[in-house]
């Protein structure tokens, strides 16, 4: 019994660098309890005790297996098509964020609150209005998901070495961000730091595309050679 759920154990670790289907383990499992009830029935059938201890290792072992392929299995990655979607947008958006301010173009957004900083009685600030905007708040938020696309989708190969690079450019670009944050707030006054934490999160998302992008090649390069 004990041999057949190390067997069940190195199936999970296969699984995990081939991706097998989770239905498989399965069948390993349920195989594995009836090799219990047999060996009750058969060999063991006055030693009630010692079948209970091992039916609870099995469904430890068990429960432990399918957590760990459950994780493995469990990722938020888009499909790799997303990224030439991705690559469309955000193209698109930073060609809007260069020409808008030259382009007279003004949109009415419902907004949950208008700042109006006028104190007129006819002003329109409050919740829940609509309010006048430009190209600028169209434009960043869709830069913002075309990156998220890009830098989030699944790779052709999307193995463990290509997660480990993706996580490893996560927290480099976090390390960075935060300083670059630091730095801005202790050397940028005025109304102009005002643009800063607006630009904390595109400038995170493309600091951690970049990074992941490079890894990413040079792995390539090094595997192909």
């Amino acid at each position: 019994m004990i041999a057949l759920h190390y067997a069940i154990l190195f199936h999970a670790e296969f699984a995990e660098q081939y991706e097998a289907q989770s239905d498989v383990l399965l069948t390993f499992g349920m195989f594995s309890v009836f090799c219990g009830f047999c060996v009750r029935n058969i060999f063991l059938r006055e030693n009630d005790k010692l079948i209970c201890l091992i039916g609870k290792f099995t469904l430890l072992l068990q429960r432990q297996t399918f957590k760990k392929l459950y994780v493995m299995k469990k990722n938020y990655l888009f499909p790799h098509y997303f990224q030439w979607i991705g690559l469309v947008i955000a193209a698109a958006s930073f060609v809007a964020l260069c020409i808008g301010p030259n382009m007279d173009f003004s949109i009415r957004m419902p907004a949950l609150y208008n700042g109006d900083i006028s104190f007129d009685e006819e002003s329109n600030s409050g919740f829940f209005r609509m309010a006048d905007t430009g190209m600028f708040s169209i434009a960043m938020p869709l830069l913002i998901i075309g990156l998220i696309f890009l830098g989030f989708s699944k790779e052709k190969v999307e193995d463990e070495f290509v997660q480990y690079l993706r996580s490893q450019s996560l927290i480099w670009s976090t390390y960075v961000t935060a300083g670059l944050f630091i730095l801005g707030t202790l050397l940028i006054y005025g109304i102009t730091y005002l643009l800063i934490p607006y630009m904390v999160f595109f400038v995170f998302l493309l600091l951690f595309i970049l990074k992941f992008k490079i890894a990413l090649h040079h792995y390539n390069k090094g595997g192909a050679q």
